[in-house]
């Protein structure tokens, strides 16, 4: 039997309208699911909220197909420069009629692309990756990456590095007895070591 579900509050309509059309329909579920827990009201399935999205008005995932560069950003929640930057390294897009007009990028396009820059993706959310990619092994590979690539700090000499990899070849240790005692708090290499944010 399907649960029954509390009626919709209306500072809830207020606050699924502000977000339609401006972000992709995960983003949305996800950000109303958390104002739903902020305010201790009933956290309602990705199912419930589609619905009432369609009531509203809301297109079947903004036709994800084609998006800008600040649509692609919004949808993986990085800044229009990161994007701007894949584009760099190798990111198909097609840029629009006029100069002033926007890039669009296909989420096919970056699909393919990622599969060949899961180091790039490592920090990006793996709910939002998995969407985007409709690759939901390749969002765990690219999260898997992200303690190997948080910058490491050695407590001992107070330096800082950009991740594990470049710490163990500034100091001629092995990348995976780093890890290790990055994990487990030990030294390595004769130094103490810490992740500058917890991974």
């Amino acid at each position: 039997m399907r649960q029954h579900q509390p009626q919709w509050q209306q500072n809830e309509i207020d606050f699924l309208e502000n977000l339609i059309n401006e972000f992709p329909r995960i983003e949305i579920v996800k950000q109303l699911q958390s104002y739903q827990r902020k305010n201790k009201l009933f956290v309602r399935s990705y199912g419930g909220i589609s619905d009432k999205l369609r009531k509203l008005g809301h297109q079947n995932d903004l036709q994800l197909d084609r998006l800008n560069k600040s649509q692609l950003a919004k949808l993986l929640g990085v800044k229009v420069e990161r994007v701007q930057y894949w584009f760099k390294k190798g990111l198909i897009f097609t840029p629009g009629a006029t100069p002033s007009s926007s890039t669009i990028v296909k989420l096919r396009d970056f699909a393919t692309w990622a599969k060949s820059n899961v180091k790039r993706l490592h920090s990006i959310d793996r709910d939002l990756l998995a969407y985007a990619t409709g690759d939901k092994e390749l969002a765990d590979r690219a999260t898997a990456l992200r303690p190997y690539y948080c910058p490491v700090i050695n407590i001992t000499t107070g330096k800082r590095y950009a991740g594990i990899e470049d710490a163990a070849k500034s100091n001629f240790i092995s990348g995976g007895a780093l890890s290790l005692a990055l994990k487990q708090g030990r030294k390595c290499g004769g130094f103490e070591w810490r992740f500058e944010v917890a991974a």
